[in-house]
């Protein structure tokens, strides 16, 4: 086929919509990249975009709306203010100290507390939350001559480990929400990909560390210590699997508990349980609560929430996702490539995982709804775009861990993509093999 005809053919089918998204990506990139809040940015690519499509103002103004009403915004907004809360509370009684003294007494060996110290702060999501366990991690790695790049390794990659499946995490909360299922499934389907991390870190992030001389002097320490500091984030994962467990077992779960609901009621109430009794335990006083329900309620946040949405709802008024996909399928571009470049392009551009969710999901929908939402693939691209957060040059917690650390990135790096490229094989054998099944 002539040029000229070829490119006529592709506007046909599409390319006029996949330039203008490209265009609408480019410029939220951009605005992250000049440090931009991302729900700012979110909304400045809303504007565009419903610009660039000439939508008429009744139409915008009904997606406005609509967004602002619509129950599965209400659902998102609440998780994320009482996660950012609850955080906020944890961090006042100093649990997560708690939870790192009570591991230091119960690990004799300080390759396993290296690992065990960063996957403990990762529990709780905090931007930067990487530097929280540096300086144990530092500290453990000069006992035993740990090399730079290796502490740089460990920090950085057990601080991760369980942002594919926590629900306290707003990545797959922001997903859920999208795909209007309960978080929980989500957990269930992303599980493998931390227990990937987990066994590929133990594997790979340690090798260039010399054996223990000796052990430390730990291990005395009982383990009820342990479950008193890790109960809040147990209690929460724990509440919101107890529906798909008794599912599993063919037990006749309520739609608003199994899934099947646009508000994530388990979830909500655990964490609404979690902070009272940390108020009735700890008396927390107004005076101490108004700093932290300003952070949650912070505009920035607000604007997030609301820019996810919206953007997800005007990828759908103007049609832009399925003229992609129907270009893609017209080139024969096959799904899991598909799957795998956009997030992973996103999340390697802008480091952050609720960016490369807002972005690049809504557009992939085409994809994942088949008709209803296929989980095996949603599990498929959040790991590809989480694997470009991770080995992203401008990911916040990579940026920090090298500085404090003084490791050469090029070293890093070198196991860095290794790791990455385990989960990622994992994650596509696991959706290929949904793929047969289906």
């Amino acid at each position: 086929m002539p040029p000229i005809e070829f490119l006529r053919a592709c506007f046909d089918n599409g390319l006029g919509a996949c330039v203008q998204l490209i265009l609408t990506f480019a410029l939220m990139v951009w605005l992250l990249r000049r440090k931009l809040a991302v729900g700012y940015a979110l909304l400045a690519g809303c504007a565009f975009l419903a610009v660039s499509s000439w939508m008429p103002a009744r139409q915008v103004f009904g997606s406005l709306k609509d967004t602002a009403t619509n129950l599965r915004t209400i659902n998102l907004f609440a998780i994320v203010v009482l996660i950012t809360f609850m955080g906020e509370v944890l961090g006042h009684v100093e649990n997560l100290a708690q939870l790192v003294q009570t591991v230091l007494g119960l690990v004799r060996s300080r390759k396993a507390a290296m690992g065990m110290l960063p996957a403990i702060v990762g529990l709780l999501p905090m931007p930067g939350g990487a530097m929280l366990s540096a300086p144990m991690v530092e500290e453990l790695g000069r006992e035993i001559n740990a090399p730079a790049e290796s502490k740089t390794l460990i920090n950085h990659w057990f601080r991760h480990i369980w942002e594919y499946s926590c629900p306290l995490y707003p990545g797959i909360v922001l997903l859920a929400s999208m795909m209007g299922k309960s978080v929980i499934w989500f957990i269930l389907y992303n599980l493998p990909l931390s227990l990937t991390a987990v066994l590929a870190g133990i594997v790979v992030c340690f090798r260039d560390i010399p054996k223990e001389c000796r052990p430390t002097q730990a291990g005395r320490r009982g383990i009820l210590p342990l479950l008193g500091a890790v109960w809040p984030v147990g209690f929460v994962i724990l509440c919101t699997a107890v529906p798909l467990i008794l599912l599993a077992g063919g037990a006749n779960v309520p739609a608003w508990a199994g899934g099947r609901s646009a508000v994530q009621w388990p979830l909500i109430g655990a964490i609404c349980v979690v902070i009272f009794v940390l108020y009735v335990r700890h008396r927390i006083s107004w005076s101490v609560t108004r700093p932290m329900l300003a952070k949650a309620f912070k505009l920035d946040l607000m604007a997030l929430v609301y820019g996810v949405m919206l953007l997800r709802n005007l990828l759908n008024a103007t049609g832009a996702a399925a003229d992609v996909q129907r270009l893609l399928s017209w080139l024969s571009v096959p799904d899991m490539i598909v799957l795998f470049i956009l997030p992973f392009s996103v999340g390697m551009l802008t480091g952050v995982t609720v960016a490369f969710v807002s972005i690049s999901i809504g557009v992939l929908e085409p994809y994942l709804l088949t008709p209803d939402v296929d989980h095996f693939r949603v599990m498929f691209a959040f790991a590809s775009g989480f694997m470009g957060v991770m080995i992203s040059p401008v990911h916040l917690c990579f940026v920090l861990a090298l500085d404090y650390f003084k490791a050469e990135r090029a070293r890093v790096y070198r196991r860095l993509i290794p790791l990455g490229l385990i989960v990622i094989a994992v994650a596509a054998a696991i959706a290929l093999a949904g793929e047969i099944l289906k």
